[in-house]
Protein backbone atom coordinates (compact mmCIF):
# COMPACT_ATOMS: atom_id res chain seq x y z
CA UNK A 1 0.00 0.00 0.00
CA UNK A 2 1.70 3.46 -1.20
CA UNK A 3 0.96 6.80 1.05
CA UNK A 4 -0.79 9.28 -0.19
CA UNK A 5 2.45 11.58 -1.14
CA UNK A 6 3.91 8.68 -2.94
CA UNK A 7 0.60 8.08 -5.22
CA UNK A 8 0.59 11.60 -5.78
CA UNK A 9 4.36 11.52 -7.17
CA UNK A 10 4.09 8.66 -9.16
CA UNK A 11 0.78 10.12 -10.74
CA UNK A 12 2.85 13.34 -11.10
CA UNK A 13 5.41 11.36 -13.24
CA UNK A 14 3.11 9.12 -15.09
CA UNK A 15 1.52 12.31 -16.59
CA UNK A 16 4.70 13.94 -17.36
CA UNK A 17 6.28 10.87 -19.09
CA UNK A 18 3.41 10.56 -21.09
CA UNK A 19 2.44 14.18 -22.38
CA UNK A 20 5.63 16.37 -20.50
CA UNK A 21 5.69 19.25 -19.18
CA UNK A 22 3.39 22.17 -18.81
CA UNK A 23 3.62 26.04 -19.13
CA UNK A 24 0.29 25.99 -16.94
CA UNK A 25 -0.30 25.08 -12.89
CA UNK A 26 -3.19 23.55 -12.52
CA UNK A 27 -5.08 23.65 -9.47
CA UNK A 28 -8.57 23.64 -7.76
CA UNK A 29 -10.37 26.63 -6.81
CA UNK A 30 -11.02 25.49 -3.53
CA UNK A 31 -8.86 22.92 -1.17
CA UNK A 32 -11.63 21.35 0.00
CA UNK A 33 -15.80 20.35 -1.03
CA UNK A 34 -18.73 19.59 0.97
CA UNK A 35 -21.03 17.28 -1.54
CA UNK A 36 -24.41 15.70 -0.59
CA UNK A 37 -25.83 12.90 -2.04
CA UNK A 38 -28.82 10.86 -2.02
CA UNK A 39 -29.41 6.82 -1.17
CA UNK A 40 -31.13 5.44 -4.42
CA UNK A 41 -30.58 8.23 -6.53
CA UNK A 42 -27.62 9.10 -9.39
CA UNK A 43 -25.04 11.10 -7.92
CA UNK A 44 -22.38 13.33 -10.40
CA UNK A 45 -20.34 15.67 -10.75
CA UNK A 46 -17.88 16.91 -13.07
CA UNK A 47 -14.63 17.92 -11.91
CA UNK A 48 -13.35 20.14 -14.55
CA UNK A 49 -15.59 22.49 -13.24
CA UNK A 50 -13.53 22.95 -9.86
CA UNK A 51 -10.00 23.84 -11.56
CA UNK A 52 -8.33 26.85 -12.96
CA UNK A 53 -5.02 27.40 -15.01
CA UNK A 54 -5.91 24.76 -17.33
CA UNK A 55 -3.53 24.43 -20.29
CA UNK A 56 -5.77 23.27 -23.52
CA UNK A 57 -3.32 21.57 -25.39
CA UNK A 58 -3.27 18.43 -22.73
CA UNK A 59 -5.04 16.53 -20.89
CA UNK A 60 -5.86 16.23 -17.25
CA UNK A 61 -5.35 13.47 -15.57
CA UNK A 62 -7.97 12.32 -12.68
CA UNK A 63 -7.36 10.08 -10.08
CA UNK A 64 -8.99 9.66 -6.51
CA UNK A 65 -8.32 8.35 -3.12
CA UNK A 66 -10.36 6.28 -0.31
CA UNK A 67 -14.01 6.62 -2.91
CA UNK A 68 -17.36 5.48 -1.62
CA UNK A 69 -17.68 1.97 -2.72
CA UNK A 70 -20.56 3.14 -4.82
CA UNK A 71 -18.50 5.84 -6.50
CA UNK A 72 -16.35 5.66 -9.38
CA UNK A 73 -14.15 8.18 -11.30
CA UNK A 74 -13.41 8.39 -15.00
CA UNK A 75 -9.28 9.25 -15.45
CA UNK A 76 -10.41 10.70 -19.07
CA UNK A 77 -13.10 12.46 -18.60
CA UNK A 78 -13.11 13.85 -15.06
CA UNK A 79 -16.66 12.68 -13.86
CA UNK A 80 -17.65 11.26 -10.62
CA UNK A 81 -20.28 9.41 -10.67
CA UNK A 82 -22.52 6.48 -8.78
CA UNK A 83 -25.41 5.75 -6.86
CA UNK A 84 -25.32 5.21 -3.38
CA UNK A 85 -27.74 1.90 -2.71
CA UNK A 86 -28.50 3.05 0.89
CA UNK A 87 -27.07 -0.39 2.25
CA UNK A 88 -25.03 1.30 4.78
CA UNK A 89 -26.06 3.95 7.38
CA UNK A 90 -26.20 7.43 5.72
CA UNK A 91 -23.25 9.63 6.64
CA UNK A 92 -19.89 11.63 5.71
CA UNK A 93 -17.60 9.96 3.25
CA UNK A 94 -14.30 11.98 3.42
CA UNK A 95 -11.61 11.63 0.43
CA UNK A 96 -9.38 13.29 -2.01
CA UNK A 97 -9.64 13.88 -6.05
CA UNK A 98 -6.32 14.89 -7.81
CA UNK A 99 -5.66 15.99 -11.12
CA UNK A 100 -2.43 15.96 -13.03
CA UNK A 101 -1.79 17.96 -16.33
CA UNK A 102 1.89 17.34 -17.27
CA UNK A 103 4.09 17.97 -14.65
CA UNK A 104 2.02 20.14 -12.55
CA UNK A 105 -0.55 19.06 -10.31
CA UNK A 106 -3.39 19.61 -7.57
CA UNK A 107 -5.26 18.20 -4.64
CA UNK A 108 -8.31 18.88 -2.94
CA UNK A 109 -10.03 16.82 -0.29
CA UNK A 110 -13.88 16.24 -0.26
CA UNK A 111 -16.32 15.80 2.18
CA UNK A 112 -19.62 13.75 0.41
CA UNK A 113 -22.58 13.48 2.97
CA UNK A 114 -25.15 10.55 1.97
CA UNK A 115 -28.76 10.95 3.36
CA UNK A 116 -31.36 8.82 3.07
CA UNK A 117 -34.60 9.83 1.57
CA UNK A 118 -36.61 8.96 4.23
CA UNK A 119 -34.50 11.47 6.61
CA UNK A 120 -35.26 13.80 4.70
CA UNK A 121 -38.99 13.51 4.77
CA UNK A 122 -38.83 13.84 9.40
CA UNK A 123 -36.42 14.33 12.03
CA UNK A 124 -33.25 12.88 11.70
CA UNK A 125 -29.87 13.52 13.10
CA UNK A 126 -27.37 15.79 12.12
CA UNK A 127 -23.98 16.04 13.02
CA UNK A 128 -22.41 19.89 13.32
CA UNK A 129 -19.08 19.55 11.20
CA UNK A 130 -17.64 17.24 9.07
CA UNK A 131 -15.73 15.24 11.70
CA UNK A 132 -14.66 14.76 15.46
CA UNK A 133 -10.93 15.20 15.86
CA UNK A 134 -8.84 14.30 19.27
CA UNK A 135 -5.43 14.02 19.90
CA UNK A 136 -3.20 12.55 22.67
CA UNK A 137 0.12 10.95 23.08
CA UNK A 138 1.01 7.53 24.10
CA UNK A 139 0.77 6.11 28.12
CA UNK A 140 -1.84 9.21 28.87
CA UNK A 141 -5.80 9.26 28.87
CA UNK A 142 -7.54 10.39 25.55
CA UNK A 143 -11.02 12.03 27.00
CA UNK A 144 -13.61 13.33 24.56
CA UNK A 145 -16.14 16.14 25.17
CA UNK A 146 -19.61 15.07 25.15
CA UNK A 147 -20.40 13.64 21.60
CA UNK A 148 -23.95 14.70 22.40
CA UNK A 149 -22.88 18.62 22.12
CA UNK A 150 -22.01 17.65 18.24
CA UNK A 151 -24.99 16.30 16.75
CA UNK A 152 -28.92 17.92 16.66
CA UNK A 153 -32.11 16.98 14.98
CA UNK A 154 -33.24 18.37 11.86
CA UNK A 155 -35.94 19.73 12.22
CA UNK A 156 -35.32 20.87 16.25
CA UNK A 157 -38.77 21.53 18.04
CA UNK A 158 -41.61 19.98 15.74
CA UNK A 159 -43.82 17.70 17.43
CA UNK A 160 -43.90 16.34 21.14
CA UNK A 161 -42.71 13.96 22.06
CA UNK A 162 -38.87 15.37 20.76
CA UNK A 163 -36.87 12.08 19.57
CA UNK A 164 -34.15 11.23 20.98
CA UNK A 165 -31.25 10.81 19.26
CA UNK A 166 -29.25 7.75 20.42
CA UNK A 167 -25.36 7.98 19.75
CA UNK A 168 -22.56 4.78 19.30
CA UNK A 169 -19.50 4.19 17.50
CA UNK A 170 -18.34 1.89 14.57
CA UNK A 171 -14.81 -0.67 14.52
CA UNK A 172 -13.35 1.94 17.66
CA UNK A 173 -10.35 1.02 18.91
CA UNK A 174 -10.08 -1.56 22.07
CA UNK A 175 -8.61 0.63 23.89
CA UNK A 176 -11.37 3.59 23.23
CA UNK A 177 -14.29 2.64 25.75
CA UNK A 178 -17.81 4.16 25.68
CA UNK A 179 -18.99 5.85 28.41
CA UNK A 180 -22.98 6.57 28.46
CA UNK A 181 -24.50 9.15 31.19
CA UNK A 182 -27.67 9.95 31.53
CA UNK A 183 -29.82 12.31 29.25
CA UNK A 184 -28.15 10.37 26.32
CA UNK A 185 -24.33 11.90 26.90
CA UNK A 186 -21.95 9.93 25.17
CA UNK A 187 -17.62 10.39 26.26
CA UNK A 188 -14.91 8.39 24.24
CA UNK A 189 -12.08 7.90 26.89
CA UNK A 190 -8.85 5.25 26.96
CA UNK A 191 -4.74 5.56 27.08
CA UNK A 192 -3.64 4.84 23.48
CA UNK A 193 -0.85 2.01 23.71
CA UNK A 194 0.78 3.03 20.35
CA UNK A 195 1.12 6.20 18.30
CA UNK A 196 -0.61 6.77 14.80
CA UNK A 197 -3.97 7.89 13.82
CA UNK A 198 -7.05 6.05 14.52
CA UNK A 199 -9.96 6.16 12.11
CA UNK A 200 -13.62 4.87 13.19
CA UNK A 201 -16.92 6.45 13.30
CA UNK A 202 -19.88 7.72 15.43
CA UNK A 203 -23.14 6.73 14.83
CA UNK A 204 -26.37 9.03 16.16
CA UNK A 205 -29.86 7.53 15.53
CA UNK A 206 -33.30 8.59 15.27
CA UNK A 207 -35.23 5.17 15.30
CA UNK A 208 -34.18 3.56 12.32
CA UNK A 209 -32.50 6.81 10.74
CA UNK A 210 -28.99 6.98 11.52
CA UNK A 211 -25.99 9.25 10.27
CA UNK A 212 -22.39 8.67 10.63
CA UNK A 213 -19.74 11.44 11.52
CA UNK A 214 -15.61 10.40 10.63
CA UNK A 215 -13.92 10.31 14.10
CA UNK A 216 -9.58 10.57 14.08
CA UNK A 217 -7.48 10.32 17.19
CA UNK A 218 -3.94 11.47 16.59
CA UNK A 219 -1.50 10.26 18.96
CA UNK A 220 1.75 11.05 19.40
CA UNK A 221 4.63 9.19 20.36
CA UNK A 222 5.61 11.59 23.10
CA UNK A 223 3.60 14.38 24.93
CA UNK A 224 4.33 18.17 24.01
CA UNK A 225 4.59 20.72 26.61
Amino acid sequence: MFSKNARFAFALLTALVTYGSSAFAIKFTYNEYDWQAVAGKPFAIDLNTLVTEVDRTQPIVWSADSLPRWAKLDARNGVLSGTPDGSEPTGTEIFSVLAVQGDKGDEAKVYLSVESPADLQGPHPVWLGNAITLEGCVGQPVTSHDLQMHVMLSEPGIGLPIPTIAISTVNKPDWIVEVHKDGGSLFLTGVPPTAGDFLFQARACVKTSCNDIPVEIKVAATCGR
